[in-house]
């Protein structure tokens, strides 16, 4: 009987290890995925927040380079190897009313680049309150090669403290 049995752990081994090694190597691949998608949310959070209060001299504020400059600051450690340079788009765009906002669905804002029925976006910030800024980056794999590429994109739309004067509710 014992003779039958001889080898046995080394085909168990031989067996187990390469799972084990692919269970772990993926679950680094999420963690890394998790932290970079993290991390993009609280880099573009403290930008905007810092940037929506730059005072404004009467000409149109540089938004979108000011957040620029803030989330190289506010970045993480693992920034610059998660997101390669070139590899991230900054978009802000502006709209002078709340109405504006409202009539603007989501299917909308996909198309405003075709012509949609918003046509009131902006890319000057000057008498415009409402801003959208927009993050999106390919997140490639780090880890594991059967991972996909992602694409990731992120949004937040905020009031500019001080374009506000010019913010009426119709």
């Amino acid at each position: 009987m014992r003779k039958y049995q001889i080898g046995s752990f080394t085909v168990e081994a031989a067996m187990g290890i390469p799972i084990f090694i692919l269970v772990v190597l993926t679950w680094i691949e999420i963690c890394v995925a998790i932290y970079s998608i993290s991390m993009s949310d609280h880099a573009l959070t403290q930008a905007v927040s810092a940037t929506k209060k730059t005072i404004s001299d009467g000409s149109s504020v540089k938004y979108n380079q000011l957040v620029e400059n803030k989330l190289k600051e506010q970045a993480g450690f693992l920034w610059s190897h998660v997101m390669k340079p070139g590899t991230y788009k900054l978009e802000v765009e502006y709209l002078p009313s709340y109405s504006d906002l409202v009539n603007c669905s989501a299917i909308d804002i996909k198309k405003k680049s075709s012509g949609s029925a918003c046509s009131n976006f902006s890319q000057k910030s000057h008498d415009k309150a409402i801003a959208i800024y927009s993050l999106g980056f390919d997140y490639s794999p780090v880890v594991s090669l059967w991972f996909p590429e992602l694409t990731i994109k992120r949004e937040i739309i905020v009031i500019q403290e001080h374009e506000r004067s010019k913010y009426r509710i119709r």
